[in-house]
């Protein structure tokens, strides 16, 4: 009887894994000489209403830290080539 227990732990737990791993949405390779401007990045955060508090490059994206208008920390990744949002953190 333990071996069916111990099956379902293990299916559960590999179940578990995959929306995590989904969750990482990285941007594409792109050599840093072809990135658009971080001052484009700044600029469209600005226009959709949020303070930008610092960006970085990270993973292969521009990565900025900001303040949206409620006052809560947001932290979003722009896509180096285009400057379209990645994913929101």
């Amino acid at each position: 009887m333990r071996i069916p227990a111990v099956a379902l732990l293990l299916t559960v737990s590999a179940a578990s894994i995959a929306p995590a791993s989904a969750d990482r949405l990285k941007c594409n390779y792109l050599p840093r000489d072809k990135w658009i401007g971080v001052e484009t990045v700044i600029g469209k955060m600005e226009a959709m209403g949020y303070r930008v508090r610092s960006t970085e490059a990270d993973d292969g994206c521009w990565e900025v830290k900001a303040i949206d208008r409620n006052g809560a920390k947001v932290k979003m990744l722009f896509d180096p080539a285009t400057g379209e949002p990645v994913r929101r953190r």
